[in-house]
Order: C-alpha cells, then structure tokens, then sequence
C-alpha cells in the first residue's frame, strides 16, 4: 500500500534552499562594482563604446551586460546594498518557482520528485546564485525548456515568446546569448527525427523561429559586436590560469575548487545516469543529450556547471519514482511548521546582518576610507585586477580590474594590457620596466603580489598606508 504525505509538509522542505540563499555571502563579490558603475553611466550619460572607467584611453568598448547593470544600480540607488541582496534573493525566488512549474509540467503532476529535484538542483547549482547578470539568463533559460514542454504536449503560439527571451538575453547578457540556441539544439534534432518518423513539419516553424531570435539579436546598442562576444572572449590561455572558474573541471587540478567541483559533478552524473538505467521508463533521446551536452560543456568550462544542474537535472524528476501518494488536506500540525520554518528564516536573516556589506574584503575598505580623505578623486592608481573595480566606482582610474575581456586587444583594439598583467603577477616583467612605463604616483598592492616585494625594498616609493594585507604605496617626489 501507499504511504501518503502531506504536500504541506513538503513545501516546508522548500524553506531549505530558501534558507541558505540568506547566507550566501556576495560580499566578496568584486565584479558587482563594475556592474554598478556601467548602470550609473548608462542612466546618466547612455551608451559608451570606449572605456571609461581605466587610466587606458581609447579602449574599444561593448558593455555586454548593459541591462542588467542598469537593474543592479538602480536597486542600489534606491535601497544601498540590501537591494543587490534583494536581487539575488528575488532571482532565487523565481528560479525556485520556474523549476517546480517545469518539473510538474515534464513529470505529469509528480509533486514529491519535484520537490526532490529542486531542492536537489538549488543545493547544487548554490554557486550560480550570485550578485551576476548569470541569475537572469538562469531564469530566461528555465523559461526557454518550460515554452519547449508546453509545446511538445499542446500545440500553442507560446513558442513565439522564444523570441523575446532571445531579445532579453542578448541585452542583459550578451556573452551568454549563443547558449540559447545550444540548449535548442536537442529540440532541433527531437523534431528533425519527428519529421523523419511522423512528417511531423513542426521542424521547419522551429527553424524559423531560430531565425527571427537570430535577427532580434541585432537589437542591441552594439549589434553583432555583443551577438559574437562570447567567441574573442573565451579560451585565453592568459585568462584560464589567473581566473579559476575559467578553468575546465579537472580531478587534477592544484585548485581546491576546481577539484570540488569536478568530483560533485562527476558523482552527479554517474547517480543520474543510473537512475536513467533503472528506470523503467523509456528516457527520450533529447533529455539524454541535453544531460550528457551540458556535462561536457562542465568540463569544458566551470562557468558552464550551473548550465548542468539547473538545465538538465530538472528532466530527473520524471524518472524518480516513488510510490508515495499526495494528501491534500491541511493538517493544523502543519501550521507550526510554517511557522519555525518562517520564524527560522528571520533568525537567519538578523543573525546573518552583518555580511549584507559588500565588499567585506579585510583591507580594501580601510585603504579606500583613507584614499577617499587624502587623495583627489579621478587619481591614476595601480591595482590588481580584482580589485580594480571597487575603486573605479568611486572615481579612481584603475590600471585594470575584472572585467578580463576589456583588456585583450582583440576586444579594445589597442593593447594587449591582460597578457603584460599576466607576466607581471608571474615575474616574468621587470618591474622598474613597467612602473617606468606608467608613472604611478599610487599603488594599491597585495601582500601576496610579487610587486609587493619589490615596492617594499624599493627607495623610490614609500608605504603610505596599510591594512591587513592591502598596501598603499606612494612614489617619491
């Protein structure tokens, strides 16, 4: 006989991920700064296509995430820092919501697999849930396999709304546009072989639709420039060993992080690949491809492992059988769970109140407070990169900073600024070569630079101010 379980218990489950989205910790986050300060000049001064935030001048310029800086500022002007972590925890929200809707679409009504799958799949893909325009193409892309399963059960005009998420990507995360035509991919070749089979002619409205989401991708204030991003900015060697979440998975590899996550997704796809072997239900082809396409695209890249858990565990639910039966009536117990749950979620919120400040970074706060008080705003300053933003927003013309792609000469069209970065963080430049070349009058190092030694021991700059391990350097007169 089957056992049955309240839903109302379940949706107290759903406090779990709810939960530990109120302590991730963005505060050490430093790519918001330059989201931040392209939203403020877009509002103010509209759209740049030269660098305005460097010491470099003429750099050629596509702010690739233009709309979502434009989000991210304005809930920053209006409610300071609590409103990035209003963002991130109202994406989470949606994302919670958009999996349960898409699970109980793909798996018929199978209410406990969907609750499995999606705390499974928000505990896994905790890394993604950040302050990034990656929480918005997360949500586009979730919508974009809930339009296709709508559409393979009941045929409707919602396919044409593929239209307008291709138009929302490109604008609020160019970068990413191209993967929404990879995770169609599997729909293509579903339709292709339909049409083989059944003479099913749904394949060629598809392909027309792929060709007005190509077309509506021109609608950006930078045009192809942003359509093909993505192809000058990815696999640069320079890029891959200084960022590692540029990095392929790897079992390997001498980062901690990198080795995390190749082992969880590793076990991730060996238990889903099982569960496809056992199930006694036969597992389509596309949901084959889309599970194993969006692993290899894993290993690949590490950027790509929140494409892996959120795009393709969710097809899992229909294959979690347990013989467990719905009841749908309110147990009063049940109220007292909502109520811990809820009371649970505030203690957590209050407690966790001290984190809600970007950039908590040990150091670089102090370093600005004491910049902002003796040295004039608009002052040309070295910093690492990924610092560099944080003191770009406040005026500070920085020599690099997060933004990688900028300072590769296939994208600014002038210098190769990230490769001589790279050689400097390594000591293959001379130093006495490179500040020659710039005249810095200030310089904010990390200890762990290898510059750093060389200020330290040099008579011709000065220590001006330090904290914890962030040095401001002053050369001499």
């Amino acid at each position: 006989m089957n056992k049955k379980i309240s839903k109302h218990l379940c949706y107290i489950f759903l406090f779990i991920p709810i939960i530990l989205t109120f302590i991730i910790n963005i505060s050490s986050e430093c790519d918001i700064w330059f989201l931040l300060s392209h939203g403020r000049y877009v509002l103010n001064h509209g759209f740049p296509h030269t660098d305005f935030l460097t010491m470099h001048s003429g750099l050629h310029f596509v702010m690739q995430q233009w709309l979502s800086s434009i989000i991210f500022y304005s809930f920053y002007k209006i409610f300071g820092v609590l409103g990035i972590y209003f963002i991130v925890w109202g994406a989470n929200f949606i994302i919670l919501f958009l999996l349960y809707k898409l699970c109980i679409k793909i798996n018929n009504n199978k209410f406990i697999s969907s609750m499995i799958t999606i705390i499974v799949d928000v505990l896994l893909s905790f890394i993604s849930i950040t302050c990034r325009p990656i929480i918005f193409s997360l949500i586009i892309y979730i919508l974009l396999f809930y339009i296709m399963e709508s559409y393979r059960r009941q045929e409707s005009k919602i396919i044409y709304f593929l239209i307008l998420l291709s138009l929302l990507e490109i604008n609020l995360h160019a970068s990413m546009w191209p993967i929404l035509f990879i995770l169609l991919g599997p729909y293509v070749v579903y339709y292709v072989y339909s049409y083989y089979i059944d003479k099913n002619k749904f394949i060629f409205k598809l392909l027309f639709i792929l060709l007005l989401m190509i077309l509506v991708g021109f609608i950006n204030p930078y045009g192809i420039e942003a359509m093909t991003y993505s192809l000058r900015s990815y696999g640069i060697p320079d890029i891959n060993n200084m960022i590692w979440e540029m990095n392929g998975l790897s079992l390997n590899s001498d980062l901690k992080y990198v080795q995390f996550f190749g082992y969880l997704t590793l076990f991730v796809m060996i238990g889903v690949s099982y569960l496809f072997i056992r199930s006694k239900k036969k597992v389509d082809f596309y949901k084959l491809l889309f599970f194993y396409g969006t692993y290899f695209m894993a290993l690949l890249n590490i950027r790509n492992v929140s494409l892996f858990y959120i795009c393709s565990l969710v097809f899992c639910s229909e294959y979690i059988d347990l013989k467990l039966e719905i009841d749908n009536r309110f147990y009063k117990k049940y109220i007292w769970g909502y109520v811990f749950a809820f009371l649970l979620l505030v203690c957590v919120i209050i407690l966790n109140r001290e984190s809600y400040v970007l950039l908590k970074k040990a150091g670089q706060y102090d370093v600005l407070n004491y910049m902002n008080c003796n040295i004039d705003a608009g002052e040309v300053i070295y910093t690492g990169n990924f610092d560099g933003s944080y003191y770009s927003f406040y005026g500070y013309k920085t020599y690099i900073d997060t933004r990688a792609e900028l300072f590769l000469k296939v994208n600014n069209h002038k210098e190769d600024i990230f490769h001589e970065y790279y050689l400097l963080m390594n000591g293959k430049l001379q130093y006495d070569l490179f500040l020659e070349k710039y005249h810095f009058k200030y310089l904010v190092v990390d200890k762990r630079e290898p510059i750093y030694q060389y200020l330290k021991s040099n008579d011709f700059y000065h220590l001006l101010y330090k904290s914890k391990k962030t040095y401001l350097y002053m050369k001499n007169d």
